[in-house]
Parts: structure tokens; sequence; C-alpha cells
């Protein structure tokens, strides 16, 4: 379809893209692929049911703008007790203040006390400061226990925000069934309220954000979609489409960076590439002026990398911009992303309060704590990178208050077919935080294509990296470091830095480091995790904002 076709859409043209675009009917909507006019006039514009939402959706934003989130008012039940109760200390810390802002800002109140975790086990935390937060402490702890989250400005439980979610799915599928119909009031309403039922809810969120760029009202449909990215900020579909409304708003550099987290998140995509080769494409005939040279180099060399080989992926200029519609999530489902405010990872004592991990897991780390394994329900530990790999992805951390035995290394080289375990603290929220152990086979040796690392047989997932892989007579001969995915495998396969490649890297680091070593015998599986669990620990990180 050309690119032209949009100006001769009608009212009804316009809402059906919406459901289409939402029902899953489209994989992609072509949008013009020139400059747009700074004035847009005609029948479609003028009297578009989508600009009644982006002006009612504008003045909302306007007044919601400074409002900051509630305070949780669950109040937390009293203890009997012969002594008074205890007053809480006034807050008068900035430092305990911004605490308790960041807190509110969290999703659920597990998040918000972890925040308070990392805050009482920093060593540069005063004893007054920690006096003073004490109270929202215990607070959160109570929170958490009870499963509290954040929908919009208000905390409840999860079974509470389940309900408003489905009543906010529901109201979402009759607007749909509206728009089929044509009744555009109707189904205007419907959204409306389906986004004051369930502030966080993406599948509205985003087709008002189309509304609005298919109404040409770029700036509206521009931040809409970063309302969309806070609620899922690794979506592909939606760091393109945010992409595509920056380049409407000659914003090229934030659309490059957007470009490039989806090329990352996903090389083969093909609207992407599109979409990238359209913009280099504008710019080389002059469709944009002023554009930085450096943006230009960016975007060229971002297109480079994900033409795919053959160009499998070429662009057709002609073809114009693309809007990618998002996937739909059952009516029991939730989008899960991780966590912006933290993330955790795995690690293993190899000396005296020092733990080995992937880079990947605290280079973007602004701060990170561990978790005792011997007390699960202590504060976390302080914690800090004292080296990491330019060449592996591994890293060093010292925990000088962690008090368990390092584990025993292997050197031997790992060869096919060997059974191997892996532990760690994989997608903790859907299964827990619990260590958890899974056991394999080590199916492929390093190579180039695995950039040096074993091809395991094994599960792993988010939160394994850095963990210990083992042999059969409790010894590490591994660090978990990634999982293969691709559209056509669905589990993938594990991948594991061998540990003789990690051991010139520690041993330059650690001065008269000396591996701890066992017998090489082998032992049942159950002995295996025995001897390893004390000493594997979760790592918990809290990235830069």
């Amino acid at each position: 379809m050309k690119a032209q076709c949009l100006q001769r859409w009608n009212c009804s043209r316009t809402w059906r893209v919406l459901a289409l675009l939402t029902l899953g009917a489209w994989t992609s909507l072509p949008v013009h692929g020139q400059a747009p006019s700074k004035k847009v006039t005609g029948e479609l514009y003028e009297n578009s049911p989508v600009d009644a939402i982006a002006a009612r959706i504008r003045t909302e934003l306007k007044s919601l703008s400074p409002i900051q989130p509630e305070a949780p008012t669950k109040p937390t039940p009293e203890k009997p007790t012969k002594a008074p109760p205890a007053v809480a200390r006034p807050v008068t810390s900035s430092k305990v203040k911004v605490l308790e802002a960041n807190a509110l800002k969290c999703q659920s109140a597990e998040e918000a006390l972890t925040l308070y975790k990392f805050f009482m086990s920093d060593p540069g935390t005063t004893a007054d400061e920690k006096e003073q937060a004490q109270t929202r402490f215990e607070y959160w702890e109570q929170a958490a226990v009870d499963q509290l989250v954040r929908v919009g400005t208000k905390w409840m439980t999860r079974d509470e925000a389940e309900a408003l979610r489905k009543e906010a799915d529901k109201l979402v599928e009759e607007a749909l069934e509206m728009l089929n119909i044509d009744n555009f009031a109707v189904a205007q309403a419907k959204l409306e309220k389906a986004g004051k039922v369930y502030p966080d809810h993406l599948e509205s969120l985003f087709l008002l954000a189309v509304g609005s760029f298919l109404g040409r009202d770029f700036k509206l449909a521009e931040t809409r979609f970063a309302a969309c990215l806070n609620r899922a900020p690794n979506n592909v579909a939606l760091l393109s489409n945010m992409a595509v409304s920056e380049v409407h708003n000659k914003h090229f550099a934030a659309a490059v960076k957007h470009w490039e987290k989806a090329g990352s998140v996903d090389p083969d995509n093909k609207n992407v590439a599109q979409n990238v080769g359209t913009f280099v494409s504008d710019v080389g005939q002059k469709r944009f002026a002023n554009v930085d040279k450096r943006i230009v180099n960016d975007a060229t060399e971002l297109y480079s990398r994900m033409l795919g080989r053959d160009g499998k992926n070429r662009a057709n200029p002609a073809k114009g911009y693309v809007l990618m519609r998002i996937m739909r999530t059952k009516p029991d489902e939730q989008p899960t992303e991780e966590s912006q405010v933290v993330g955790n990872g795995t690690g293993f004592v190899i000396a005296d309060g020092i733990v080995i991990t992937n880079r990947h897991v605290v280079e973007d780390a602004d701060s990170l704590v561990i978790q005792d394994p011997s007390q699960r329900d202590g504060l976390p530990l302080a914690a800090k990178v004292i080296a990491s790999s330019k060449d592996l992805d591994v890293a060093l951390i010292e925990c000088k208050q962690l008090k368990v035995p390092p584990v025993p290394l292997s050197l031997t080289p790992v060869t096919r077919s060997m059974e191997v375990m892996a532990l760690g603290y994989p997608i903790a929220t859907v299964v827990g935080k619990g260590l958890k152990s899974t056991r394999g086979i080590v199916t492929g040796l390093p190579s180039t294509e695995t950039e040096n690392m074993l091809v395991l047989d094994v599960q792993v997932n988010p939160g394994n990296s850095g963990g210990p892989l083992c042999d059969r007579s409790g010894r590490v001969v591994g660090i978990v470091a990634a999982k293969t995915y691709t559209t056509t495998f669905i589990q993938g396969y594990g991948l594991a830095i061998p540990m003789n490649d990690a051991m010139p890297f520690i041993k330059l680091h650690l001065k008269g480091f000396s591996p701890t070593t066992a017998e090489d015998k082998p032992v049942e599986w159950t002995e295996v995790d025995s001897r390893i669990s004390p000493s594997t620990v979760m790592i918990l990180i809290q990235k830069k904002r």
C-alpha cells in the first residue's frame, strides 16, 4: 500500500486501522515517508473522533503531571503490647525523603522493600537516617507480605489489581466491537473508561497513541508511546513506534537511540530495518534538513547491521515508515518486562569475601548487594565490583561481610555429552526467590560461533546469569552466561564460560589466588547441590535510571 493512501482515509478508515492493529489482522501499518507538513487540514483531521480523544488526553496529562503517587494507605495491623506504641521519628533527612519517593514509584511493594534494603545495608547510611527510615521500612515489609502492587497512583492487592485489569480488558474488547460497527462515540468512551479503570493498561494506551498518530498529532503520539514504554520498556514494537513519532517531531537523535534499542532486542526485525532504512533515505533525499552527521552515521551503521545476509531485511523507501502492532496478551496474562528499578543475577564465592559473576549482571548497576545464603531473611550485604573483564563476560565482586566457604573449581577441559548441573536464581517473580537447580549435558564445545562458550542442554533463564555450572564430582566447571533464543526454537540452549578460561582473569586481579579443589569422584546430584548451594548467592542490582 502506498503511503499516499493515508491522506484519503476517512474517519471510519482511521478507526478501523486502530481495530486491526489491536486485533492483529495487520503486522504493520504504512505511514507517509516524507517529512510531515506543519499544518494538516481536511475532513479526516478536522472532525475525527481521534482528535477528540487526543484533546482530552492532552488535558488529562497536563492535569496529572504535577501529581506524585499517593502513599499506600493500607494500615499495618497493630500488635498488642504492654508498652506504649513507638512514635515514628520525623523525617528530616533528604536521603530518606528521596528513598520513599522512589519507593512509591515502584510497581510492587516487593521492589520498594528492596530499595529500603539497599539503603539500610549501605555503609554510607548513618544511624540517624536508618532510624528515620525504620517505620517505612517496616511498613514495606508488611506490604510485601501482603503482595501490594501499584496501579496508577494507588496501591492494592494483586487480586484487586487483576480484577481492575480484567475490567479494562473487557472495556477494550467492547470498544473494538463498537469500532467494527462504526459507533465511534461509544468506542471512544469505553477506551477512556478503560484508561481510568486501569491506568497502566497497555492495550488502551497503545490504541490512544496510534489514534493520535493517525490524527497527525505527533507530539501527543510521542507522549502516549512514551507512556506505553514506561509500562513495557523493552517492547520492540513500542520502541519503533516511538522512534517514528520522534522522526515526525524532528527528534532525530532520540529516534535513532530507540531504534538502536529495538535492534539490540530483535536484530532481525524487518519492520525496524524498514523504518531505519527509510529515515536514512529521507535524509539523503533532503526531506529533512540540518540532521547531524553523527546521527545519520549511527542510523546508517544500524541499518547495515540489520540488513541480514543477502539483504533479506532491505528497506523499501517507497513503502515509508511502518507502525508496528503490539502482541495481544491473553485476558489472564500480564506483559512481562524486566523492572527498571531493580534486577537480580547469580554469583558464587571463589575466595574469602570474593564472588564471581557475569560482567553484564553488574556493569550498569548503580549499586548492588548480596543476599547471604545462610541468612535468607536477613538484610542484604553491601558489595562492590573490584574488576571486570573486557574480553570475557565475567566480573569480580567484593563483599567483606560474606562468610561462606569458596566452591571447589575444576580446570579440567569439559567434554561433550558430560553431565552438568546449573544453580541460580532465575525469574524470581515467576518461580520464587529460592535457589533453583537444573541438569542436562554439554551438547557443544566452545567455538567462534558461540563466542567460545559451552553449549548446554540445560534450562536457564534471566537471573541464572553468573551462576555456577557443576560437574558430577561437585566442582564448578563453568559460569552460566546466556541463553540462545530464536523464533524457531522455544526453549533454546544455555551457554557457559569455561572455568579454565576465566582463571587468568581471576589470578590477574586476586594476587596469590589458589582455587579450592575437590576429589574427582562422582557423587549423587543431591550431594553436588548441598556442596555448592551454600556458596551460591543472589546478587541484587539497583540499575541506573
